[in-house]
């Protein structure tokens, strides 16, 4: 047997440098449905954009599978590799989300710059309701709005 080379992206491990087994891509037509799953497990693309299909030397090596072994049992978790390197990981960066999150940011940037500048204001505002005006007792109403005043700015945190 030949020089094998695992055909997952980054994965360096070749029959000359590890002791992996490789296992090729079921070509069974009872096993259709599991060639599918490792086709799509490995998320390869040609170079103009069009899907893969893995030729009849393609293999992958045993690191992608857990515990080592491929399974052709439908129910197992090694009937498909699940095992990649991180850059199976990275997503497309999608412009418009993007410019989403950046927009809500600074909404909230807003809203916090703004809800600081109040603050001081309310602090100003709450002795003085403490302190009876010229004689003139406090009233049930003015502690209401102390309360309203203090529960409004312990939100803004």
């Amino acid at each position: 047997m030949g020089h094998q080379s695992c055909c997952v992206v980054d994965c360096k491990n070749t029959s000359r440098n590890s002791n992996c087994k490789f296992y090729k891509f079921p070509v069974a037509k009872w096993k259709l449905n599991q060639r599918k799953k490792w086709i799509t497990a490995v998320k390869r693309q040609n170079i103009d954009g069009s899907l893969w299909s893995p030729k009849p030397m393609d293999v992958i090596c045993s690191e992608h599978f857990i515990g080592g072994e491929k399974s052709d049992v439908e129910s197992s978790p090694n009937y498909a590799p699940t095992i990649f390197p991180s850059v199976y990981r990275r997503r497309k960066v999608n412009e418009s989300t993007v410019l989403s999150r950046h927009k809500r940011f600074m909404d909230r940037r807003i809203i916090k710059k703004s809800t600081a500048e109040i603050d001081p204001v309310m602090n100003i505002i709450e002795p003085l309701k403490d302190e009876p005006r010229s004689g003139r007792p406090s009233t049930s109403n003015n502690d209401d709005i102390k309360l309203a005043i203090r529960q409004d700015s312990s939100q803004t945190c």
